[in-house]
């Protein structure tokens, strides 16, 4: 009956609280104290007792009382008189007690003494040998029981910590603003983000355990990351460009292999997120472009700065040659030559002063140079 119950559950205090109600029962003793040993401190802590008041509990510790002794070496300890008994540190306390008899027994778990399991009386007895074998099989019995509740204590508390770690990682990948995956290496999708989710307008149950390349579609299988990560790469990133709705996006995916579990270094999953790096790209190409436009203004800047003496000078040369000529039909022809000379001599200053260039609103987001208040002219276009 023992047995059982103590098979029954797996909490630590109902184990111990029911073997020191019950075998005072069973034994008609006065009470019952179990002390396990605490290997980190190096002494015996009271963990449970009954029948017996919280002075004679308190009164102090036992474990290098002789009878305690003893018992932690594996031999059952019988005291006929606890008031007189040199094996026993606190007689007094015994007496007002009212405490005659003790037997005391080792708690064995796999050979390995756990701690004490010590039976009182209030009257003085001789303990029988089917008493003792019968104390001793159930601090066996209670052993074992205290060492799984232990065990079912320690894994229930380290399943109660993985799962706030998954929760908290959980948290940190949902609070991410890429889209992420983690997938088995058969490209099967084992965890996903929020943000996956919401982009996709999926639910989880939906894609858990199906092949990475049903959802992610916008993936190339020929230039895909995973297959780089499995020749041995130990990142992948690309580039892809779909086209959603009419307009062009940018999607970087990149994956990074992770080795948890393979002591061989080999792939245990495989992390993949995905960003839209459109805005990026674009701006990216808008600064090509803007570096393009600032050499072609430096060019002509310095084109039109080349330019301008010389045709300052043959503009020059070309008004002497007309004020001394007589011929009035080239006297049209040089004023023609002139006029058109002075037209590009002004361009070619605008030009010059282009390179201090401003800009103007143009179409959407773009600007655009504005020649004339660049080149300093007023005069509305």
């Amino acid at each position: 009956e023992i047995g059982k119950a103590l098979n029954s559950t797996f909490q630590l205090q109902e184990v111990l609280d029911f073997i020191v109600a019950k075998v005072p029962e069973v034994m008609k003793l006065k009470g019952c104290t179990i002390r396990l040993f605490d290997p980190e401190k190096g002494h015996l802590n009271l963990m449970a007792a009954s029948g017996l008041s919280e002075e004679y509990l308190g009164r102090g510790s036992i474990d290098d009382e002789l009878s305690t002794l003893h018992a932690m070496k594996g031999k059952p300890v019988i005291i006929h008189d606890a008031t007189i008994d040199p094996r026993i540190t606190y007689q007094d306390n015994a007496k007002k007690e009212g405490v005659a008899s003790i037997l005391a027994v080792a708690i064995v778990v796999k050979k390995r003494i756990i701690g004490v399991l010590r039976l009182l009386t209030s009257e003085r007895r001789n303990f029988s040998d089917a008493q003792i074998n019968f104390a001793t099989a159930v601090a066996e019995q209670g052993g074992i029981a205290i060492q799984n509740a232990k065990n079912y204590g320690k894994i229930t508390k380290l399943i109660t910590e993985l799962e706030q770690h998954e929760d908290f990682l959980q948290m940190v990948i949902d609070s991410l603003q890429a889209e992420l995956l983690v997938i088995d290496p058969d490209h099967r999708i084992t965890m996903v983000n929020q943000v996956f989710l919401k982009n996709h307008d999926v639910k989880e149950n939906d894609i858990i355990g199906r092949p990475c390349h049903d959802i992610i579609t916008a993936c190339d299988p020929e230039d895909c990351p995973l297959t780089h990560i499995e020749k041995g790469e130990k990142a992948s990133i690309c580039l892809r460009r779909i086209n959603e709705g009419g307009q062009e996006k940018y999607l970087e995916e990149m994956a990074t292999p992770v080795s948890a579990f393979d002591k061989k270094g080999g792939t245990d999953f495989i992390i993949v997120t995905i960003r839209d790096v459109t805005t990026h790209v674009q701006l990216r190409e808008e600064h090509k472009k803007k570096e393009k436009l600032k050499g072609v203004l430096e060019m002509a800047g310095a084109a039109a700065h080349e330019l301008n003496t010389p045709i300052f000078s043959a503009l020059g040369t070309a008004q002497l040659v007309l004020d001394d000529l007589d011929d009035s039909l080239l006297q049209d022809d040089l004023k023609t030559i002139i006029r058109n000379l002075g037209e590009v001599s002004e361009l070619t200053k605008k030009m010059a002063r282009i390179t201090k260039y401003e800009a103007k609103e143009y179409v959407g987001d773009t600007k655009i140079v504005d020649i004339q208040k660049s080149a300093g002219d007023t005069t509305p276009s």
